[in-house]
């Protein structure tokens, strides 16, 4: 049993140190204690002041740095597209906005928006793996068969969007616009293009995040895009460890297409046209602000003029062929842009074409 004296002696000890301590605060520590607490929030109010301005300072420079490149980007775009036409495709989360943007910049460059085309979310996902192996198996009338379901839905939606006018184009529309299960979504008729600008979603996060179904999803699209590359094609979206930019580009399917990153930025917005003029020459390029880029800002390619565009042109090759017939201005097989026409596109309409007015009638 503890001694009641115990109890005593600690309770003494307890109000000594109180009172020592009570004393020494108002005596000789009352004034170094208190210039330290004194001084220590100066310091802090200092450095929250500080911060308050080097955060606006930076907000300035960002909204100068914005406004200057919009400014800019008429005089950085201009005859970058010269009548070149684009079809936008949408990736399942691409935002409206951003998509309404990037289709003036292909304007400002002397291009034209062909079409907007929104790719619907079962076009990728697990759930409907079945249907589109089904599909792809009834497009073998209309699509050379490439091997799997989705590369083959991929040379499908190529027809649709490059040559819309085409025989089978309405056919294959049809099918993937069903009601039951459509893959694609078109607002407005479809005009011929000669490129693919495909905008992605912003993403952002973290890599353990990403499902099994998300991962199976996103690697039908890696797949749709690589062959959609044959093709000159754009990927424009953004730079995080779950993108799809990132991906393409830690990968080989990187190589079928360019890309561009930070969607929504004004550097975007001047790297796509041009881009696209490089996919157009037959180059592929990665731009923007993320770590894989290789140019912040990339430059303008010369667009090859088809032999419809300069039918006089000297430099234009018309020695017969093998069998003897004289070659038709040069044309030559290959990707619609880069090397000539491909078979089926000859309502495909010819780049940098500036149209002609009509003739006055005679009186």
């Amino acid at each position: 049993m503890v001694d009641f004296r115990y109890h005593l002696v600690s309770l003494i000890a307890v109000f000594m140190a109180l009172a020592i301590g009570i004393v020494l605060g108002a005596g000789p520590l009352q004034n170094s204690i208190g210039n330290t607490l004194t001084d220590q929030v100066t310091s802090l109010r200092q450095s929250r002041d500080e911060a308050r301005l080097d955060a606006d300072r930076a907000e300035a420079e960002a909204d100068s740095y914005r406004s200057g490149i919009e400014a800019a980007t008429g005089d950085l775009l201009a005859d970058t597209l010269t009548g070149v036409n684009v079809a936008i495709l949408a990736l399942p989360g691409a935002d409206t906005g951003e998509i309404a943007e990037l289709g003036e910049a292909i304007e400002m460059a002397g291009g034209t928006v062909a079409s907007e085309v929104k790719l619907t979310a079962g076009l990728f996902s697990t759930d409907l793996a079945s249907y589109r192996q089904a599909l792809a198996g009834q497009l073998s009338s209309y699509v050379a068969d490439s091997g799997e379901p989705i590369d083959v839905l991929a040379d499908g939606l190529a027809q649709i969007v490059l040559t819309p006018e085409a025989e089978n184009a309405g056919t294959l529309r049809e099918l993937y616009t069903s009601e039951e299960n459509p893959l694609i979504a078109v607002d407005e008729p479809l005009a011929p293009a000669h490129a693919i600008l495909v905008v992605a979603p912003k993403e952002d996060g973290e890599a353990e995040s990403v499902t099994e179904e998300e991962s199976a999803a996103r690697d039908a699209q890696m797949s749709f895009l690589k062959a959609l590359g044959e093709h000159p094609l754009v990927l424009v979206g953004s730079d995080s460890d779950i993108s799809i930019i990132r991906q393409a580009r830690s990968s080989e399917v990187g190589s079928s297409f360019s890309t561009v990153d930070a969607v929504g930025d004004p550097t975007a917005l001047i790297n796509v046209p041009r881009a696209l003029s490089q996919e157009l020459a037959g180059s592929t390029v990665a731009w923007g602000l993320g770590s894989d880029a290789t140019a912040v800002l990339g430059a303008a390619a010369d667009i090859p003029q088809t032999p419809a565009d300069n039918p006089d042109d000297p430099a234009v090759d018309t020695t017969p062929d093998e069998s003897g017939e004289e070659d038709p201005a040069g044309e030559v097989d290959g990707e619609p842009g880069r090397d000539g026409g491909t078979e089926g596109e000859a309502n495909q309409p010819p780049l940098n074409e500036t149209p002609q007015p009509p003739a006055p009638e005679e009186s």
